[in-house]
């Protein structure tokens, strides 16, 4: 499933953008109809999967935990991941009133967050995006930046619903 923070919002763009539970964000439907090799993925269902394309276009695919941790490792750090990653946009100067400096492009909004139990929170104030990698059958991982300079790669509750971010295959 996905959301937009706002259900009366217009556009999920007006709130950050669409935010995504774990399974469709790999696209488990599909995975589960592929005719060549049908997989069953999501809460409650681990699955393992290498590289994942999910909700991405064409050419692209979701993160794993690695390709994060990569990331973290060319933009400086994790210390400085949060500052170098996020949005300069004067909308976005509730993330501390810090000058960022987005030299990567990377160009992150607070999008917040869905918790599994229906709840928006953080608009505004952090940014969560998936990662194709699990945990288990009920957590996967997910890259977060908050108010401070520093970013982390933790896991969540797979019935969450955060942001996606794609890559280039």
């Amino acid at each position: 499933m996905s959301y937009c923070y706002d259900k009366y919002s217009v556009n999920c763009l007006d709130r950050g953008g669409r935010l995504y539970t774990w399974a469709a964000a790999i696209d488990s439907v599909g995975l589960a109809n592929d005719s060549k090799n049908p997989r069953t993925c999501g809460y409650g269902k681990p699955c393992w999967l290498a590289v994942v394309k999910g909700v991405c276009p064409a050419g692209w695919h979701l993160p794993s935990k690695a390709e994060w941790d990569t990331l973290f490792t060319n933009v400086g750090g994790i210390n400085t991941a949060g500052t170098e990653l996020k949005s300069s946009l004067t909308e976005f100067l509730s993330w501390n009133g810090r000058n960022r400096g987005d030299s990567y492009g990377f160009s992150a909004v607070p999008a917040g967050i869905r918790l599994f139990n229906g709840n928006f929170r953080e608009l505004g104030t952090s940014a969560y995006f998936w990662s194709s990698s699990e945990l288990d059958e009920y957590s996967a991982y997910h890259m977060r930046l908050d108010n401070g300079e520093s970013a982390n790669l933790s896991n969540y509750n797979k019935s969450s619903a955060f942001s996606v971010r794609c890559i280039k295959d």
